[in-house]
């Protein structure tokens, strides 16, 4: 059973982490991701209509909030900024899909294979 007292904690401290860094240059990398990304199918995506509404009732662009697995195939770093606004930390992500922290680490050295996306 999750600790809720224990988990606001922890997402108190990554927000105020996060909050300290910089991370504006991820930010923009995304803003200005030259590939379309295709949102067609919110359902598929796992992408609440309440939540895309929110979010382009505010005119924030979707790429801003929702992660494409080709943005992140193409920029793995991006991982990091994703991460921070859903206020997940690499243990957490590991903990529901696999681990991020290769993804994040700008000295790796092979690049991620092709997630079979195209969008």
């Amino acid at each position: 059973m999750v600790d809720l007292a224990r988990a606001r904690e922890k997402s108190s401290l990554l927000a105020s982490i996060i909050s300290e860094r910089d991370d504006e240059s991820i930010s923009e990398l995304i803003q200005n991701y030259s590939r379309e990304l295709v949102y067609s199918s919110l359902d598929d995506l796992m992408i609440s209509v309440a939540a895309w509404r929110h979010v382009t009732d505010l005119h924030i662009a979707p790429r801003m909030v929702f992660a494409r697995p080709v943005l992140l195939q193409d920029h793995p770093n991006a991982s990091l900024y994703y991460r921070g606004i859903a206020l997940l930390s690499q243990k957490q992500v590991g903990q529901l899909a696999s681990s991020v922290s290769g993804w994040e680490d700008a000295s790796r050295l092979r690049e991620l294979s092709d997630c079979g996306c195209r969008t």
